[in-house]
């Protein structure tokens, strides 16, 4: 309940702010994965649909810190390995953002999200393997499994797609300079 509290509060502090820091949704190419659901559940698996954002610093000051949290159902996701934010630049070399930064104004930052929290059923995935021909059982011998682009996968799975959207899913990104908040923006994603 306080972190409830304390998140409307940062929320409602930094709506005059939060229009000198603009966050964009941007196109990912990148692969949806399904991977297996390791918290003793056979019937359920993991779906990665991969978010990619664009954080413009439109302030006059520079940011040097920023805390980024997702929501899924409007409930703060708190366990570490439900989501990896990284640094779109850094990605690809494994390494995870780092919360401290120099983001100077005009400056951009491409952040690149993969989640973990996102459960379809096995058979939900057996069609999904079926439509890429790809072996279902691999779902039991492989840590994750790739699928397809992610338009493309939008395309091929509408129906995935709108039950997603009915989820109150966000990114909420709180953004500092010297230890003073500039700003926190909650964007709602757009599956």
């Amino acid at each position: 309940m306080k972190y409830c509290i304390l998140m409307l509060m940062l929320i409602a502090y930094s709506c005059e702010n939060s229009r000198s820091i603009k966050i964009e949704p941007s196109i990912s190419r990148e692969y949806v994965y399904i991977k297996p659901y390791k918290k003793n559940r056979n019937d359920t698996v993991i779906l990665d649909l991969p978010l990619e954002y664009k954080l413009i610093n439109n302030s006059s000051k520079k940011i040097d810190n920023s805390i980024f949290y997702m929501s899924h159902n409007n409930e703060i996701l708190k366990d570490l390995d439900h989501y990896f934010i990284f640094d779109k630049n850094g990605y690809y070399s494994g390494q995870i953002l780092d919360t401290k930064r120099n983001l100077n104004q005009n400056d951009t930052l491409h952040i690149f999200i993969r989640g973990n929290y996102l459960k379809i059923s096995k058979n939900e995935a057996i069609e999904i393997f079926r439509k890429y021909k790809i072996n279902a059982n691999l779902i039991n011998e492989q840590e994750k499994i790739k699928i397809a682009e992610l338009d493309k996968f939008k395309i091929d799975n509408p129906r995935i797609i709108v039950n997603l959207q009915s989820n109150k899913d966000s990114l909420i990104i709180s953004n500092f300079y010297k230890g003073e908040l500039m700003s926190v923006n909650r964007i709602k994603i757009n599956w």
